[in-house]
C-alpha cells in the first residue's frame, strides 16, 4: 500500500477518535448546559460536535482565519 494511503487512513481515523473524545466530555461534563463558549477553539472540531447534541455554541480565537471555516457550519 501506498504511503498517501497510510497517510490519508491515519487522518480519518485521528478525526473519528476526536469526535468520539469530544461526544463523551460532551455528556459527561456539559450534559445539564444548553450552550457552551470554546475559548481558542482553533478550526472549532469541538463545536461541531457540540452543535450536533443541540447545544448553543460560540467560539473565540485569536487567529480569525480558521474562524472563516465555521460559518458553514453556522457557528
Amino acid at each position: 500500500m501506498s504511503i498517501l494511503y497510510f497517510k490519508i487512513s491515519k487522518i480519518i481515523h485521528h478525526k473519528i477518535l476526536r469526535k468520539l473524545f469530544y461526544n463523551k466530555i460532551i455528556d459527561a461534563y456539559y450534559s445539564g448546559c444548553s450552550s457552551i463558549i470554546d475559548v481558542g477553539c482553533g478550526f472549532g472540531d469541538f463545536l461541531i460536535v457540540a452543535k450536533g447534541k443541540n447545544k448553543v455554541v460560540v467560539g473565540i480565537d485569536l487567529n480569525r482565519s480558521p474562524l472563516s471555516c465555521l460559518a458553514e457550519y453556522r457557528i
